[in-house]
């Protein structure tokens, strides 16, 4: 990943040469570090629906898990 900075020079207004002295530099902030992403297998998504439909009776769960079912078929 590339480290991206943006810095912005300001002086007093009227002054477009920026040749003030209270010139000002401001820079971004590094970018937030992300968690990586696991790829997400449909199969085990479907066992893992499977075992806790066993365990309650969720009519939107069970729906859910047939949706997937016949898309992963």
């Amino acid at each position: 990943m590339s480290d991206v900075k943006v810095a912005i020079e300001a002086g007093p207004p009227g002054d477009e040469a920026g040749k003030g002295e209270q010139t000002q530099r401001l820079e971004s902030p590094p970018p937030a570090g992300m968690p990586a992403r696991e790829a997400v297998d449909p199969g085990a998504k479907l066992h893992e629906m499977a075992r806790e439909l066993v365990r309650t009776r969720n009519r939107r769960a069970m729906l859910e898990y047939l949706r997937l079912r016949r898309a992963v078929r």
